[in-house]
């Protein structure tokens, strides 16, 4: 397939995971009973756990596998995968690292600390040369063990420009982008619906982006730097896009996308008010900048999800499209 034919796809389907790690089928509140094509999640998220549960004892999960982001496809040639703190971004101690079968892109690993359950960046290292447009870059995932998802998705350097064109924004190669969505979670943690109309504030910052366009900074702690993915599945600019506005997660989707994030710790924040209260949050160190990239070509697909307990707080009259 040609670039320009990739591309062309992509601006249909690409982007339908950005933020999902976990597959949902979308609840109450609001939300839409479709799920994503082809990530529903598994009955068997293949977790197994030692003790049972509990935080001090090691688990282990298997059966994961690395798919392409647009088809969810097992990815063929082998990949390296290694673990990281989602607290402190670095390598565990001792370090777990392993590699994808090769033709189904399937991977386990066993003995996991228990203190790191559900603290987890996963991180798969891109394959192949920069210059051909179906090698993939590094990806790097974060989701709860018990969220139900086993897919690690990863992206290809043919369509890696794509969001940065539809979401108006130019991504720096000293920080990363991050696509993100709010969840709802069941008692055991399993994701099964997202949240709509949410809006995403980082770290202190307590202003709504300003409804008349592009960033004035590419600093993550603006506002404006944060984009809501629109119901193709992909990020699209603030304000008004083909006379609609989008400043808020559509229902059924949950979906954000962060274009220009700095390495280090930041906590994301949930709001259904503009700021004056907080739902969720989800605090991670973000490890990696794009020139840091393992794989030849230096990008990262960056996924996490914030998880929102208790009824989906989803408005009834929430939007579902832009």
């Amino acid at each position: 397939m040609s670039l320009k034919m990739m591309k062309n796809t992509l601006l249909v389907s690409a982007f339908v995971a950005v933020g999902s790690f976990a597959g949902i089928s979308c609840g109450d509140g609001g939300s839409d009973d479709k799920k994503d094509a082809g990530s529903e999640p598994e009955d068997d998220s293949g977790v197994v756990a030692e003790d049972g549960g509990s935080d001090d004892k090691p688990f282990s999960f298997t059966d994961y596998s690395v798919v392409g982001v647009l088809d969810l496809k097992p990815v063929a040639p082998v990949h390296d995968v290694e673990l990281l703190s989602a607290e402190t971004g670095k390598p565990l101690d001792p370090p777990l690292k392993t590699k994808t079968e090769a033709g189904t892109g399937k991977f386990s690993f066993k003995d996991v600390p228990g203190k790191y359950r559900n603290k987890l960046w996963i991180h798969v290292t891109g394959a192949g040369p920069k210059s051909e447009a179906t090698s993939t870059y590094d990806s790097l995932s974060f989701g709860p063990i018990e969220s139900g998802d086993s897919l690690i998705r990863i992206s290809t350097v043919g369509t890696a420009g794509v969001a940065e064109a539809t979401g108006a924004f130019t991504g720096k190669p000293d920080q990363v982008a991050l696509g993100g969505a709010v969840y709802m979670v069941d008692a055991s943690g399993k994701r099964i619906g997202a949240v709509g109309c949410a809006q995403i504030f980082i770290d202190d910052n307590k202003t709504l982006p300003m409804a008349d366009g592009d960033p004035k900074t590419d600093d993550a702690t603006d506002p404006n730097v944060i984009r809501y993915v629109g119901s193709s599945g992909l990020p699209l600019p603030l304000g008004m896009t083909a006379g609609k506005s989008i400043s808020k997660t559509l229902a059924g989707s949950g979906k954000f996308f962060i274009g220009n994030v700095s390495k280090g710790k930041h906590t994301f924040k949930v709001s259904l008010d503009g700021g004056n209260t907080f739902i969720a949050e989800q605090e991670l160190f973000v490890p990696f900048i794009r020139s840091e990239a393992s794989g030849d070509f230096k990008g990262f697909l960056v996924l996490f999800g914030i998880d929102v307990k208790g009824k989906n707080p989803t408005p009834s009259d929430c939007p579902t499209t832009e």
